[in-house]
């Protein structure tokens, strides 16, 4: 049978069980909260989240509080029950802990001093310096003419001809001889000729050049042009200047050899670097004293006896004045002896 709410008696006793069904829940459920807040777990994780707050202030901070917590809580526990022991207890415990904190605060690492804005920079530019630095502007490439050494210039290449063997007098005048200087190199100018006319003599082992006559000149005028390569000119040497003073000392006893050194000298035209060469020959008379040839000594033109073995030096002799020299000759005429001046500078 229905009440007045419209629901049966059985009705009614369900709904009730229902009820005191959700009062129970509901009166569990602070238990539930109560026992997940005092759970050691839950405050462990606390104590590290506040300790790992501290520890970014100060870890001194840290470890004094830790230590007041230590402090506090062995004093709630009351592990002395007279008032002066607990007095004298709790201070030596407190002294105790704060030994064993200062102990391990000395042991535990210390945190880095965070760097400032300015380490971080420097240490970004030391790793990445072409970012930290302005670019600097782009030089101009400049390519330079290849060096060129300067070179130096050939050396000229010049002879006089016949330069080995024999040639005879001019037919036409007897003692007139006609020899040529070739120029196989580079162009040369400014051409001298000397003649040094000789007799040797053998003075203390030593071989004598007596000059008795010097002319200068003798090869053809060039009329300032230079003498160009594979060109040359002739050169005239005539003894009908020195043959009488020849005849003379070989009537005085002189038997050296008679002879003509012929010196060129010139430039290089290219730089004007003075050079020069020389040629001697040695000059053979005939019965009536005239020179009729002229030879160059040298170890394939050997003559019997001639320079006493002083073959090998000729180009010595040649080259240089060392052992030449300019006399004056006695010369016996008859009975009486004459002399003979030094040799006297001619123009040819």
């Amino acid at each position: 049978m229905a009440g007045a709410d419209g629901l049966t008696r059985k009705e009614r006793s369900k709904l009730q069980v229902q009820i005191d069904a959700i009062k129970e829940s509901l009166k569990r459920e602070p238990a539930k909260f109560s026992t997940f807040w005092g759970s050691t777990p839950i405050w462990t994780g606390i104590g590290v989240l506040i300790g790992a707050m501290a520890s970014q202030l100060s870890l001194k901070l840290l470890f004094v509080a830790v230590w007041g917590i230590f402090v506090f809580e062995f004093v709630r526990v009351g592990f002395f029950k007279e008032k002066v022991a607990k007095l004298i207890g709790n201070m030596l415990a407190g002294i105790m802990l704060a030994v064993i904190f200062i102990g391990l605060w000395r042991l535990s690492p210390k945190p880095k001093e965070p760097t400032t804005v300015d380490q971080e920079m420097n240490a970004f530019a030391q790793r990445f310096p072409w970012l930290a630095s302005k670019p600097e502007p782009s030089q101009p490439i400049v390519i330079a003419p290849p060096s060129v050494r300067p070179t130096k210039p050939p050396e000229p290449v010049v002879r006089i001809e016949p330069e080995e063997g024999t040639i005879p007098s001019d037919p036409n005048k007897k003692g007139a001889f006609m020899l040529k200087l070739e120029n196989d190199g580079v162009d040369i100018d400014h051409l001298d000729v000397k003649q040094d006319f000789f007799i040797t003599q053998t003075v203390d082992g030593k071989l004598r050049f007596n000059r008795l006559a010097q002319i200068v000149g003798g090869a053809s005028n060039l009329n300032g042009s230079p003498l160009r390569t594979n060109q040359s000119i002739p050169i005239a040497v005539d003894f009908n200047s020195v043959i009488s003073m020849i005849r003379g000392l070989r009537k005085s006893g002189y038997d050296g050899f008679i002879g003509v050194r012929v010196r060129a000298y010139f430039r290089r035209y290219s730089d004007q670097i003075d050079f020069h060469l020389a040629k001697g020959y040695v000059a053979f008379t005939g019965l009536d004293g005239g020179v009729e040839f002229l030879s160059t000594p040298d170890e394939k033109n050997r003559v019997k006896g001639m320079f006493n073995g002083d073959i090998r030096k000729w180009r010595s002799y040649m080259n240089t004045d060392d052992s030449w020299v300019d006399p004056i000759f006695d010369q016996a005429v008859g009975s009486a002896k004459v002399q003979i001046a030094q040799p006297t500078l001619m123009q040819h």
